[in-house]
């Protein structure tokens, strides 16, 4: 079905609520002309996964900073591996990572 909407339209097709989806639905979606995945869910988890983690390491920081550094690597890892999931790993370089 997803085939013959874009065959049908002349519009950007849109994936809304892409987190937490096999990577083989994703894929086949890019494949069949998804040109917008959002992903919002599964970068937010990364983040704030490792937010926990620094805090049960340290409970006492508080600093941005500090606090940060790593939720934000381990958020563009996910970034990073999504952006080669959808296959557009010739775009990454409008991104800043």
């Amino acid at each position: 079905m997803l085939t013959e909407i874009k065959e049908k339209v002349s519009i950007p097709l849109v994936l809304h609520g892409g987190s937490a989806n096999p990577d083989s639905e994703i894929a086949e979606a890019v494949k069949r002309g998804v040109n917008k995945i959002n992903i919002s869910s599964d970068i937010k988890e990364a983040f704030y996964q490792q937010i926990r983690k620094t805090l049960a390491a340290d409970s006492v920081v508080r600093e941005p900073f500090v606090l940060y550094k790593e939720s934000i690597i381990e958020m563009n890892k996910v970034i990073i591996r999504e952006i080669e999931l959808f296959n557009d790993d010739d775009k990454m370089k409008y991104y800043r990572l």
